[in-house]
Protein backbone atom coordinates (compact mmCIF):
# COMPACT_ATOMS: atom_id res chain seq x y z
CA UNK A 1 0.00 0.00 0.00
CA UNK A 2 1.39 3.43 -0.88
CA UNK A 3 1.79 5.74 2.17
CA UNK A 4 0.08 8.67 0.77
CA UNK A 5 -3.19 7.73 1.07
CA UNK A 6 -2.89 6.90 4.89
CA UNK A 7 -0.89 10.00 5.51
CA UNK A 8 -4.01 11.70 3.88
CA UNK A 9 -6.92 9.80 5.88
CA UNK A 10 -4.61 10.82 8.92
CA UNK A 11 -4.45 14.30 8.50
CA UNK A 12 -8.14 14.55 7.61
CA UNK A 13 -9.34 12.33 10.74
CA UNK A 14 -6.86 14.44 13.12
CA UNK A 15 -8.06 17.70 11.68
CA UNK A 16 -11.52 16.76 12.86
CA UNK A 17 -9.96 14.76 16.05
CA UNK A 18 -8.77 18.97 17.26
CA UNK A 19 -12.50 19.93 16.51
CA UNK A 20 -14.28 17.08 18.28
CA UNK A 21 -11.64 16.84 21.41
CA UNK A 22 -12.71 20.34 21.90
CA UNK A 23 -15.86 20.43 21.98
CA UNK A 24 -16.04 17.07 24.24
CA UNK A 25 -13.86 18.53 26.87
CA UNK A 26 -16.42 21.82 26.89
CA UNK A 27 -19.40 18.95 27.44
CA UNK A 28 -17.82 16.94 30.37
CA UNK A 29 -14.13 16.72 31.94
CA UNK A 30 -10.94 15.64 29.96
CA UNK A 31 -10.21 12.77 32.49
CA UNK A 32 -14.23 11.49 30.70
CA UNK A 33 -12.78 12.33 27.29
CA UNK A 34 -9.25 10.12 28.20
CA UNK A 35 -11.50 7.06 30.29
CA UNK A 36 -13.50 7.01 27.14
CA UNK A 37 -10.35 7.48 24.60
CA UNK A 38 -8.69 4.26 26.61
CA UNK A 39 -11.42 2.17 26.55
CA UNK A 40 -11.56 2.98 22.67
CA UNK A 41 -8.25 2.00 22.38
CA UNK A 42 -8.31 -1.36 24.66
CA UNK A 43 -11.52 -2.43 22.13
CA UNK A 44 -8.95 -1.42 19.22
CA UNK A 45 -6.07 -3.63 20.85
CA UNK A 46 -7.89 -6.61 21.78
CA UNK A 47 -9.40 -7.00 17.66
CA UNK A 48 -6.10 -6.48 16.37
CA UNK A 49 -4.51 -9.11 19.48
CA UNK A 50 -6.85 -11.21 18.08
CA UNK A 51 -6.50 -10.98 14.26
CA UNK A 52 -2.46 -10.95 13.95
CA UNK A 53 -1.73 -12.14 17.33
CA UNK A 54 0.58 -10.49 20.52
CA UNK A 55 3.87 -9.03 19.60
CA UNK A 56 6.71 -10.44 20.39
CA UNK A 57 8.06 -10.14 23.79
CA UNK A 58 11.75 -8.75 22.82
CA UNK A 59 9.56 -5.63 21.32
CA UNK A 60 7.11 -5.00 24.25
CA UNK A 61 9.47 -1.96 26.25
CA UNK A 62 9.98 -0.59 23.12
CA UNK A 63 6.39 -1.00 22.20
CA UNK A 64 5.24 0.22 25.24
CA UNK A 65 8.18 3.29 25.79
CA UNK A 66 6.48 4.50 22.57
CA UNK A 67 3.16 4.09 23.49
CA UNK A 68 3.40 5.35 26.71
CA UNK A 69 4.96 8.15 24.90
CA UNK A 70 1.96 9.41 22.63
CA UNK A 71 -0.48 8.48 25.87
CA UNK A 72 0.86 10.75 27.77
CA UNK A 73 1.59 13.31 25.08
CA UNK A 74 -2.23 12.85 24.65
CA UNK A 75 -3.00 13.38 27.84
CA UNK A 76 -1.25 17.02 28.25
CA UNK A 77 -2.73 17.91 24.12
CA UNK A 78 -6.10 16.74 25.98
CA UNK A 79 -5.63 19.32 28.89
CA UNK A 80 -3.99 22.29 26.62
CA UNK A 81 -6.83 21.63 24.28
CA UNK A 82 -9.98 21.99 26.58
CA UNK A 83 -8.05 25.40 28.42
CA UNK A 84 -7.05 26.44 25.04
CA UNK A 85 -7.85 27.84 21.81
CA UNK A 86 -7.68 24.65 19.57
CA UNK A 87 -6.95 26.85 16.32
CA UNK A 88 -3.41 27.64 18.71
CA UNK A 89 -2.72 24.37 20.53
CA UNK A 90 -3.18 22.36 17.52
CA UNK A 91 -0.83 24.77 15.17
CA UNK A 92 1.75 24.99 18.12
CA UNK A 93 1.45 20.92 18.74
CA UNK A 94 2.70 20.38 15.05
CA UNK A 95 6.27 21.56 16.25
CA UNK A 96 6.44 17.71 17.42
CA UNK A 97 7.55 17.29 13.86
CA UNK A 98 10.70 19.38 13.84
CA UNK A 99 11.68 16.91 17.23
CA UNK A 100 10.81 13.97 15.67
CA UNK A 101 13.08 14.97 12.15
CA UNK A 102 15.44 16.39 14.63
CA UNK A 103 15.43 12.88 16.81
CA UNK A 104 15.52 11.00 13.62
CA UNK A 105 18.94 12.63 12.65
CA UNK A 106 20.51 12.18 16.08
CA UNK A 107 19.49 8.80 17.06
CA UNK A 108 18.29 6.87 13.93
CA UNK A 109 20.71 8.74 11.91
CA UNK A 110 18.58 9.74 9.17
CA UNK A 111 19.93 11.82 6.93
CA UNK A 112 19.16 15.72 7.28
CA UNK A 113 19.47 17.44 4.06
CA UNK A 114 19.79 21.48 3.63
CA UNK A 115 16.04 20.94 2.09
CA UNK A 116 14.81 19.50 5.66
CA UNK A 117 16.66 22.06 7.52
CA UNK A 118 14.70 24.57 5.50
CA UNK A 119 11.06 21.95 6.38
CA UNK A 120 11.93 22.47 10.01
CA UNK A 121 12.47 26.48 10.18
CA UNK A 122 9.28 26.85 7.85
CA UNK A 123 7.03 24.39 9.97
CA UNK A 124 8.01 26.45 12.83
CA UNK A 125 7.30 29.33 11.20
CA UNK A 126 4.13 27.97 9.82
CA UNK A 127 3.00 27.03 13.53
CA UNK A 128 3.95 30.43 15.18
CA UNK A 129 2.07 32.22 12.05
CA UNK A 130 -1.24 29.95 12.75
CA UNK A 131 -1.01 30.95 16.63
CA UNK A 132 -1.28 34.71 16.16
Amino acid sequence: MDWRLPLLGTIILWGFQGILLKKASQATTPWHVLTLSGIVWLLISLIVILKVGFPPLHTIPLVLAAVLSGAFGFVLLLFAISSGPVSIVYALSTLFLAVTTILAWLILHEQLTPVKIMGIILAMLAAFLLSL
